[in-house]
């Protein structure tokens, strides 16, 4: 069964820089995903937060000095390959303020609280490598975490799932009929 799956800035910025040392592990969670029927959606908030880091000088608070174009060419690529702008709901602006107000936030946790509110509004899975930030919200019930390098064994018990709803047996003959064991006829 196919999910709605909301990537945190940091899948995408994993992907596009080689040099960093998760760039396959995130490259291998996209694509484990995809190759599982999963949607994988950002938001603006996202697309903002990657424009941002893209772009801060290299070596300063994970920057990585991509010129302002190129970084939106990168954005861009990303979207066609991977996943889906979606837009968030009216509703995700309010959430975001509870959610601030909520947790006591401030500073740059105010945009884990905006992450959060989308994730929840677009199917309640988030894909993270920072899974200490958001594991309050998960701990509240607002969406389920996925870390990258947990999604095999995520997948492997999707699947046995799904085998086992397979495998269901074969429903037997209307109650009050039964069959001859030797003609196969009901009687």
């Amino acid at each position: 069964m196919a999910m709605d799956i909301f990537l945190d800035t940091n899948i995408l910025v994993r992907v596009i820089n080689q040099a960093d040392p998760d760039h396959e592990v995130a490259r291998n969670a996209i694509h484990r995903c995809l190759s599982a029927g999963d949607e994988l959606i950002i938001s603006p908030q996202v697309e903002r937060e990657f424009l941002h880091t893209a772009t801060r000088p290299a070596g300063k608070a994970n920057g990585l000095g991509i010129e302002p174009r190129e970084a939106v060419r990168k954005l861009e690529s990303l979207e066609q390959a991977y996943c889906s702008l979606k837009p968030d709901p009216l509703s995700a602006a309010q959430r975001t303020k509870e959610l601030i107000a909520q947790f006591a936030l401030s500073d740059t946790r105010v945009h884990d609280a905006a992450i959060a509110a989308s994730a929840e509004a677009h199917g309640g899975k988030l894909l993270t490598f920072n899974t200490k930030h958001f594991q309050q919200f998960q701990d509240k019930g607002i969406f389920t975490l996925l870390a990258p390098k947990d999604l095999a064994q995520e997948y492997a018990q999707r699947q046995g799932q799904e085998e086992k709803h397979e495998q269901r047996p074969e429903p037997g003959p209307p109650l009050g009929h039964h069959q001859d064991r030797d003609s196969g006829h009901e009687h």
